[in-house]
C-alpha cells in the first residue's frame, strides 16, 4: 500500500513520465493490484523477476535484455 501511495504522489509531482516495475512475481502482482489508474498509465514495462542481488549495471543489462 505504501509503495502504491508513493508512486501516486510521484505522478502528481511529475517525478517521472514512465516507470519500469521490477519485483518478484508475487509482489509484482500485489503491487499492480494496488496501483491507481494514473500510475498504471505510466508503467512502460514490468518484469516479474527477483533481481535484488544485482548491482545497478547488472540490473540495467537484465532489464534491457528482457
Amino acid at each position: 500500500h505504501e509503495l502504491s501511495k508513493t508512486l501516486s504522489k510521484a505522478v502528481d509531482e511529475h517525478a517521472f513520465e514512465k516507470i519500469v516495475l521490477v519485483a518478484p512475481p508475487h509482489f509484482l502482482g500485489l503491487l499492480r493490484a494496488e496501483l491507481e489508474h494514473k500510475v498504471e498509465k505510466r508503467v512502460g514495462a514490468s518484469h516479474g523477476k527477483d533481481y535484488h542481488e544485482l548491482n545497478v549495471r547488472e540490473l540495467a543489462e537484465r532489464i534491457e535484455l528482457a
